[in-house]
């Protein structure tokens, strides 16, 4: 089976597919969808002061953990069998109640489900939740990824950390400095609505394919 292009979602991914042979794969970030990921005025169960919303694992149950003592809402599946289940407040059975609980969060946590450590981490790519959160105009503390720097701006954008300790730290300062925080949510929303939509990528793999 052969291929004109192969499209993947991480710089890392094109280097290995490179040490392969395969001399036609291109970057192409994940990205959101304005009409859908946007601010709401989030109520009831919606409203916390840090949120995450994804599937529990053990590397998210192990860097959340530091979070309980600044009101942490977890949503999405497993959660209710970690150590972490009186945090949670529901599974997200919807995009709609994703898009609500992180439009509800004073801070957006994200925390890659992979382990950039591992032998088969992939520590670069960055996910669909850094962008949705983005538009959906939560401030977001996220783990550090080598793709990161290309998509947003680190302590002007979103605030990066790269252990659990770090973390705990980056969370406290964005309680606690309300102006600040406001500033990174402002422009990381502006960046993702202006570079980061999923026209913006349609257009990036119509560049690709036809040579413009």
């Amino acid at each position: 089976m052969s291929y004109d292009f192969i499209f993947v979602g991480s710089t890392a991914a094109v280097q290995g597919l490179d040490r392969h042979g395969v001399k036609h794969a291109h970057y192409l970030a994940v990205g959101c969808d304005p009409s859908v990921h946007k601010p709401l005025r989030a109520r009831g169960p919606f409203r916390a002061n840090v949120v995450f919303a994804g599937q529990a694992t053990p590397r998210r149950e192990r860097y959340l953990t530091e979070l309980v003592e600044f009101g942490l809402a977890l949503w999405g599946p497993g959660w209710r069998k970690t150590g972490l289940r009186d945090y949670c407040r529901g599974e997200l059975p919807s995009t709609e109640d994703f898009v609500r609980a992180y439009a509800g969060a004073t801070v957006a946590v994200n925390v890659h489900r992979d382990d950039p450590d591992s032998p088969n981490g992939d520590g670069a790519g960055v996910n669909r939740r850094a962008f949705e959160i983005a538009a959906i105009g939560a401030p977001q503390v996220i783990d550090a990824r080598t793709d990161l720097p290309q998509h947003f701006e680190d302590g002007t954008e979103v605030l990066v950390y790269e252990t659990p300790e770090q973390l705990k730290g980056q969370v406290k300062r964005a309680i606690q400095e309300d102006k600040y925080r406001d500033r990174l949510a402002t422009a990381a929303r502006q960046r993702a609505i202006s570079h980061h939509t999923y026209m913006h990528r349609l257009r990036q793999l119509l560049e690709v394919v036809t040579g413009v």
